[in-house]
């Protein structure tokens, strides 16, 4: 028992019953601390008073029981009380008030920063942590070789501590804790640590650890997948005081919604602030790709402006904080979005670039001068993008923010024209992800030898890249169920005279839904590699159902062929602007007659059909998109 109250030995809420009796019991806990009133540094050195504290209450009158054998999750924002609370279930906090009953359990906390002595090496820190959690001196010799062990710390463990790094310390903590095995465990934000290997390790044992039946285990994350595979109950903590208490799911189900209403609030004072705040800056550009990671139209653009106009600033939005965009430039700044930095660059960019709906999720009340461009992901594509899900807020958004949008043939003229783009104004400079397609034999085949070294492709095996579109969820997975990649293959061979290796890409929001292409032979999993029109110049063939990578494809002058089993289905829900047979791609419904197109195949009526199509969409494709587009932008900074 804890200072701060007295724990009856048989408490009255305790359930005595064999595996039901509680392993810790909190009463109306109280924690606060003395702060210090903020002084001006003037006031601080020149003020003869002492200065004067603030009460800060860190956990206000909680209270819990938490059964033998249970894995609880304690969640809320940074400052909550979590900390504090795991801190003094461990004996290191005294509370002002109220109970705290381990019911003579040992204790373990696995926390950074917690429970060493900097000027001790490891070693005597070992001893000095196992005799705190309450175990002899034998016990913790007996354990000490696989303690070290496991650390992988070798020699420096008779190094003192404040010679370590952080991920050494880290190491050395989780050791302790992991191979002591206590009754309570308590688990501060610190569930894998150190390098890739030792995280897997660590997590594997932690695993082990808490499956034990008899074992309690309280976990402080802000991890909700963590919270969710691990914990079979959740605390949610506010302020120092219980919001909820109960199921994992409904629980997490509750604080997401509410931290989401919160970052809500935020974001919309930073876009008041820095609406107001800043000026507009006639040489910045932001750049708001859809995936947030360096590909497709944003990526070779950036590229040319980063070598070509080296007095613009250039921003790049990404997504989440972990995220790789795949360059880093001194010149190319990075902020993650929905942050007090994006919303600055947003209200101080010249230019916004926006190839998706991107812009339209946050209420931006653009400035006069700004200037916003909007690209399509597919050009010549069938595809209706009035038929996409997309909300008729977002829709009025992007039809009141967008200025001008970028097209490469008349044909896509006409598409935002007769969609929510009407009456926009048009840069008719082509696609700059296009660009690439048209670049000199050399280039081609440093990025051919690029593909086939990345994937280890077979000296003398041509590439055919299969690379269906993204999927709606009401739709069936039709073609990917029927793929039959050995027929394929076998048709490809016939025809062309070729042993071939078949890269599969899916579509980024259906990576890892088909496994299929995990097991057949000759078949390559290409969902992760981040650039398709790489992938397209490398292969000699190309196969989709509608995605609109097809017709870039084009101007390789390379074999296509549609795939396109429930074509009924996605017209019917979708749409199409054109039927699929006027394109110059044989199509095919099943995988006879996709067997029977390769074997037909016709190139020079291929080509003929391939160059009419072009024409008859007013195709302006030359390779220069990312010039054209930039000599544009220029001319709007002025």
């Amino acid at each position: 028992m804890h200072p701060g109250g007295m724990a009856n030995e048989c408490s009255m809420n305790r359930m005595i019953l064999g595996d039901m009796m509680n392993a810790i019991e909190v009463r109306d806990l109280h924690i606060s601390y003395k702060t210090i009133k903020a002084k001006s540094i003037k006031q601080t050195l020149f003020s003869l008073k002492k200065s004067s504290t603030d009460k800060f209450e860190a956990v206000r009158g909680v209270s819990f029981n938490i059964k033998k054998g249970e894995i609880v999750g304690l969640i809320g924002k940074n400052g909550s009380g979590k900390s504090t609370l795991l801190r003094s279930i461990a004996g290191i906090f005294s509370p002002d008030s109220g109970v705290i009953d381990t019911n003579g359990n040992n204790v373990s906390l696995l926390s950074i920063g917690v429970g060493f002595q900097n000027e001790l090496t490891g070693r005597d820190n070992i001893f000095l942590s196992g005799l705190l959690m309450g175990f002899s001196k034998e016990q913790i010799q007996e354990k000490y070789e696989e303690i070290v062990r496991f650390s992988e710390l070798g020699n420096f463990i008779n190094a003192p501590v404040k010679t370590y790094s952080s991920g050494m310390h880290s190491k050395l903590a989780f050791s302790i804790t992991a191979i002591l095995e206590t009754d309570i465990m308590l688990i501060d934000e610190i569930l894998s640590v150190g390098d890739r290997k030792f995280k897997k390790k660590s997590y594997a044992k932690m695993q082990e650890l808490i499956s034990h039946e008899d074992r309690t285990v309280m976990i402080v994350s802000h991890s909700s997948d963590t919270i969710k595979k691990l914990c079979n109950r959740v605390i949610w903590l506010n302020d120092g005081l219980i919001v909820a208490d109960g199921e994992t799911g409904e629980t997490l189900r509750q604080y997401n919604e509410y931290m989401d209403y919160q970052e809500a609030l935020m974001a919309k004072a930073d876009k008041v602030y820095w609406y107001n705040k800043v000026e507009v800056k006639k040489n910045q550009i932001l750049l708001y790709p859809t995936y947030g990671r360096y590909c497709d139209d944003i990526r070779y653009l950036c590229k040319y402006m980063l070598h070509h106009c080296p007095d613009w600033d250039l921003v790049w939005v990404k997504r989440r904080e972990n995220e790789k965009i795949g360059i880093r430039a001194p010149k190319l700044k990075v902020v993650l979005e929905k942050t007090p930095e994006f919303y600055r660059a947003v209200y101080s960019s010249k230019i916004i670039l926006d190839d998706g709906m991107n812009l339209v999720k946050e209420d931006i009340k653009k400035h006069a001068e700004q200037r916003v461009y909007k690209i399509l992901k597919g050009s010549l594509g069938m595809k209706d993008v009035t038929g996409e899900k997309i909300s008729q807020r977002k829709k009025e958004r992007s039809a009141r923010l967008v200025d001008y949008c970028v097209s490469n043939s008349a044909f896509e003229t006409e598409v935002y024209h007769s969609s929510f783009w009407k009456d926009k104004q048009i840069v008719e400079s082509g696609h700059p992800r296009n660009d690439l397609l048209f670049a000199e034999g050399p280039v081609k085949r440093e990025l051919r030898e690029k593909v086939r070294a990345y994937y280890k492709i077979p000296e003398g095996n041509r590439i055919v890249l299969y690379a269906p579109t993204y999927r709606e969820k009401t739709m069936e997975q039709g073609e990917w169920e029927t793929m039959d990649f050995a027929m394929l293959r076998e048709a490809l061979s016939k025809r062309f005279g070729w042993e071939v290796s078949i890269l599969v890409r899916a579509h980024r929001k259906d990576k890892g839904k088909w496994a299929e292409i995990e097991k057949a032979e000759g078949v390559v999993n290409a969902g992760g590699y981040s650039e398709i029109t790489e992938l397209m110049v490398a292969a000699d063939v190309g196969i989709t159902d509608y995605s609109s990578w097809i017709f870039d494809f084009l101007f390789l002058e390379k074999p296509g062929f549609l795939y396109a089993p429930n074509a009924k289905e996605y017209q019917e829900q979708r749409g199409f602007y054109y039927p699929l047979e006027e394109t110059p791609f044989p199509v095919a419904g099943d995988m006879k007659s996709l067997a029977e197109n390769i074997a037909a195949f016709d190139e020079e009526a291929y080509q003929k059909k391939a160059k009419g199509f072009l024409g008859e969409k007013g195709c302006m494709e030359k390779g220069n998109a990312c010039e054209a587009l930039a000599e544009h932008f220029r001319q709007q900074m002025g």
